[in-house]
């Protein structure tokens, strides 16, 4: 939001409330934790904490708050920004040779730049993992085939006696990435509203 529209926000909600406009270092340190709201959704914000029973002992989080309730009730006007590790697929493409047959399977695991408890992608290469470069030709299917990994119609066929991607590529990967896999649409979902701002923007 623009300094005025911020100065506006706060006369009128200590006006309210017959307090006192903050100045100084008090003034400094809410402006620097409420700027990036955009001005368009800061008169929802204002008429919410103007509602309350009495001023919000932590503002800050109150504009925050409204912000996030915003973002939930405007959807058509959150753009999100693609990933420039994963491309916006929230997932990076993983090998790993299988401890007992040795074999190459391959597996998903969350990309980091996206969800930040996701297994970084340094830890998986120390442990023997090969990770598919972004934007390689082909994709993951070339990927296998360039660099000799098993075929993924050899894995399915053989998924009955190995467990195939099913169960052996599984067991890899709890012992590589200690985790499975999670949708898109849940990447962030775990996350306190005011930090999947790092995933969002408004248009």
């Amino acid at each position: 939001m623009t300094e005025a529209v911020f100065a506006q926000a706060l006369e009128e909600i200590h006006g309210v409330f017959a307090r006192a406009v903050p100045t100084g270092n008090i003034r400094s340190v809410l402006w620097d934790r409420v700027r990036e709201i955009p001005d368009v959704a800061v008169p929802g914000i204002v008429d919410r904490i103007c509602d309350m029973e009495r001023l919000p002992g932590n503002l800050s989080r109150e504009f925050r708050q409204g912000w996030a309730d915003w973002r939930a009730s405007h959807p058509e006007r959150i753009l999100r920004r693609v990933c420039p590790e994963c491309g916006g697929v929230g997932v990076r493409y993983c090998w790993a040779k299988h401890p007992d047959s040795g074999q190459w399977h391959g597996f998903v695991s969350t990309c980091p730049a996206c969800d930040p408890v996701a297994v970084p992608l340094r830890d998986l290469e120390r442990r023997g993992v090969v990770i598919m470069p972004l934007g390689y030709p082909g994709g993951p299917c070339a990927f296998e085939r360039d660099r000799g990994f098993l075929p993924r119609q050899e894995a399915k066929r053989t998924a009955g006696k190995a467990g195939g991607y099913g169960g052996a590529a599984s067991e890899v990967l709890l012992d590589c990435v200690g985790t499975y896999p999670r949708p898109d649409a849940s990447r962030s979902a775990h996350l306190p509203p005011e930090e999947r701002r790092q995933h969002e923007e408004i248009f």
